[in-house]
């Protein structure tokens, strides 16, 4: 299982790993930061939905008026 954390201010998405929830260990971070300022929310589209067979992060930016999809490679 996995949690991913919207970074409103600095910008940008975390990935932890928390398959332990008592101790979620840090996996990534990406920023769009050129593009795509202030992630407000964001949602999860399953790999049986996606056109690329991958699961997709659909980040939606307040500041920036947009939206950015990230494809979740494991």
């Amino acid at each position: 299982m996995y949690a991913f954390v919207s970074l409103e201010r600095i910008g940008g998405w975390m990935c932890w790993d928390a398959s332990d929830a008592t101790a979620p260990v840090f996996q990534s971070y990406v920023n769009s930061y050129e593009e795509d300022t202030a992630p407000e929310s964001g949602a999860i589209l399953p790999a049986e939905y996606s056109p690329t067979e991958n699961a997709l992060l659909l980040g939606a930016f307040e500041e920036s008026n947009t939206l950015a999809i990230f494809e979740l490679v494991v």
